[in-house]
């Protein structure tokens, strides 16, 4: 296995930043190289003042901080790369800039040196075609932010040395990180799953059925999500995720699974990109107040409640109800005449027609028992 100690990094970006400071908070040196040298050293920075507030807070000591930052030096050429024992590219998603920086990169850094994609989702195997020896690429995926999220993702083309591989691995282990391996297909295994995550959430947002307070908190505090995808999105960048969205939607050839949102877009063209610009789904200026979900609650009373005598996960929310009049019977909740049922993909509407009964569905939830909140769908049969 390739020893590894200096590291290389173009790209001065979020991620490229945050691959620099994991990279250095381990023990490596490392050399990052942006082709706007002055945004190289503002990056470096704004990335020493979050470790100065991480000490603040006591989740870092000064020491740590201080070899950190001491670890990473900022260049101003490619060629300043050249004694790297692996570089990681983590530029602007288009094949096209990316063939030609490892072209380049070829001839500048030593046979023995590792190259590695930050790619979210273009193949590592057409990127490396451009190259001289297409078994040196491979790619090394991390995800937002770079020094707290775990997951690294290390993908291999259809040329990719093994060895290449393994000792990703290692290095990725040796940082405290979980490294994934996967083959390179579209989105690889994160981004592809994510597409619905987003696409389906913006589906809502467009269709007019929800506001993005109401589907992030329903993801998050009754799906389990950490993030919603609003929240998450304005983190990454909508721009960055849009440009995902695109190139996972080529590359499967126009599946309208992953087809883009054209709002999406929309905030783009308007350079609403989330955090970075001060305005995304949500306003980040000074001063700004954004809206929180609006939570509805009910006082009427149940005079009638039928919960099954076996009791389950969903069933058990509605077993300690102050209610004058309950039965433990058959196998459904119904509450004063409504049926209520966790959703299985049919509508309340549909369920309504086949069964002729009042229907309220529940949307699903990882623990009923201690999700915060519960998103409701009524039928039209339903009293209000």
């Amino acid at each position: 296995m390739k020893q590894v100690e200096i590291i290389g990094v173009v790209g001065a970006g979020t991620m490229g930043m945050g691959i620099c400071e994991v990279a250095a908070a381990n023990g490596m040196q490392v050399l990052v190289f942006d082709v706007n040298t002055e945004f190289a050293e503002e990056s470096f920075e704004a990335m020493k003042n979050r470790l100065k507030k991480r000490v603040i807070k006591g989740k870092i000591s000064e020491s740590q901080a201080a070899s950190t930052t001491a670890a990473i030096k900022v260049v101003n050429s490619l060629k300043a790369l050249m004694p790297c024992d692996l570089v990681v590219e983590a530029i602007v998603e288009k094949i096209d800039v990316k063939i030609q920086l490892f072209q380049e990169l070829e001839d500048i850094v030593s046979e023995s040196t590792l190259l590695a994609t930050n790619t979210s989702s273009i193949s590592i195997t057409a990127i490396a075609a451009g190259m001289s020896d297409a078994s040196r690429l491979f790619g090394l995926h991390f995800f937002n932010p770079a020094p707290v999220m775990k997951l690294v993702e290390i993908i291999s083309g259809l040329s990719t040395d093994k060895n290449h591989l393994e000792t990703a691995k290692k290095l990725c282990q040796s940082w405290n990180k979980v490294p994934v391996m996967a083959q390179s297909t579209p989105g690889f295994i994160v981004n592809r799953v994510a597409r619905s995550f987003y696409g389906e959430s913006m589906k809502l947002l467009q269709e007019q059925l929800a506001d993005i307070n109401h589907i992030d908190a329903v993801l998050t505090e009754c799906a389990g999500f950490r993030m919603g995808p609003f929240t998450l999105m304005d983190l990454i960048g909508i721009d960055i995720n849009f440009a995902v969205s695109h190139s996972v939607y080529n590359a499967f050839f126009g599946d309208p699974r992953f087809r883009p949102s054209l709002l999406q877009g929309e905030m783009v063209q308007a350079n609403r990109l989330g955090r970075k610009t001060g305005r995304g789904f949500y306003d980040y200026a000074e001063g700004s107040k954004n809206t929180k979900p609006a939570y509805q609650e009910s006082d009427v009373t149940v005079d009638k409640l039928v919960v099954p005598e076996h009791e389950n996960n969903f069933s058990a929310l509605f077993s300690h109800f102050d209610c004058d009049f309950r039965l433990w019977e058959g196998d459904k909740v119904i509450i004063d005449g409504c049926q209520i049922l966790p959703c299985a993909g049919l509508t309340a509407t549909q369920i309504e027609s086949d069964t002729n009964f009042p229907t309220c569905l529940v949307d699903l939830s990882f623990d009923h028992q201690r999700c915060k909140c519960v998103n409701l769908a009524f039928g039209p049969a339903v009293n209000n």
